[in-house]
């Protein structure tokens, strides 16, 4: 059984109701957390469907990415935006658009992708886009600027 999670705000623009009404009609799952606990296993992919047509949204990479690659797990993510774009080069999810009917379509051949491809694609980015190598390049740009 494929098993979606989603992490973090109950809010309008999260495609949360759209989720769980669209997922009612297969044989899936969503599992929803306030918050991380630490307890993600089971879980086969990670929903990040935001609103493209919200600015921030479109341009953000939600913390969410982040914390489901750091548990090889594949994400689920809006279409024309920037995190679509890193799932696509990165091969670590599904990116669909933000409409229910075409999400609706998504979870019937959701059980096709190749989730250990997948898992594998996440922890590699990860090795990459992590805090600690975010962190390093951080600290540099700071040195650089306090040094003018």
């Amino acid at each position: 059984m494929i098993r979606i999670l989603y992490v973090g705000a109950i809010k309008k623009n999260r495609f949360i109701s759209e989720a769980i009404k669209a997922i009612s009609n297969t044989d899936c799952s969503l599992l929803i957390k306030g918050r991380d606990d630490g307890h993600l296993s089971g879980c086969s992919f990670m929903l990040c469907m935001y609103n493209p047509s919200v600015k921030n949204n479109r341009y953000g990479m939600p913390n969410k990415l982040y914390l489901a690659l750091k548990f090889g797990m594949p994400v689920i993510v809006s279409d024309n935006t920037d995190a679509a774009e890193f799932v696509k080069k990165y091969r670590c999810g599904i990116v669909c658009e933000y409409d229910y009917s075409a999400f609706t379509e998504m979870l019937k051949n959701i059980h096709k992708y190749p989730l250990v491809l997948g898992s594998t694609n996440a922890r590699t980015a990860y090795k990459t886009y992590n805090w600690g190598n975010d962190k390093k390049e951080l600290e540099k740009i700071y040195k650089r600027s306090t040094l003018k």
